[in-house]
């Protein structure tokens, strides 16, 4: 009959590798000669979970720096691309980068990433991040995308100062 099973480094025997070329063998636990493997070979991904932007509420400022997160499986993916949207989703951007080829979005794949959020001001969540398994040529490459966001602007008050009078009834500029 069927059996479930996790196909991570949990699982006995099974590498934590994506791969376009695995195989399952089965075995009678009580009799190791009786065995069966897989006619073909299938195709095992890696797994990127987002976890920052998440909740589809998020309001980022213009300037400001905010971590995009995910959980990854898969130890032989070394680097996924970064890009962004602002129109909820048709066309992606690639985030601005300085790791290997500069602004190509591409980043160790190590679960973090500190973006420096552009001046793409709106007043609604249109935003979205994707993060895509590299190369995306790959047979098993894979890719996750966030709910939408917002990116607003920031306002800095530099008049009046703490050492300004004001009169009543006078006009100042701000």
């Amino acid at each position: 009959g069927p059996y479930g099973f996790v196909l991570d480094a949990t699982t006995v025997g099974f590498p934590e590798d994506a791969t376009a070329d695995a195989k399952i063998r089965i075995s009678d636990a009580d009799d190791a000669t009786v065995t069966d493997t897989s006619a073909t070979v299938f195709t095992v991904k890696p797994l990127l979970q987002m976890t920052n932007p998440i909740t589809g509420h998020e309001v980022w400022v213009v300037n400001s720096t905010q971590t995009i997160t995910w959980n990854r499986k898969g130890t032989n993916v070394a680097n996924v691309k970064i890009e962004y949207s602002t129109d909820s989703g048709s066309i992606y951007t690639p985030v601005l980068e300085s790791e290997g080829t500069v602004n190509d979005g591409v980043v160790a794949n190590d679960g973090s990433f500190a973006w420096t959020i552009p001046d793409a001001i709106s007043n609604v969540p249109n935003k979205k991040i994707r993060i895509s398994t590299m190369p995306l040529t790959d047979p098993w490459a894979t890719s996750v995308v966030s709910p939408l966001f917002k990116i607003v602007g920031a306002l800095t008050l530099t008049n009046p100062t703490s050492v300004d009078k004001w009169g009543v009834g006078t006009t100042k500029n701000i």
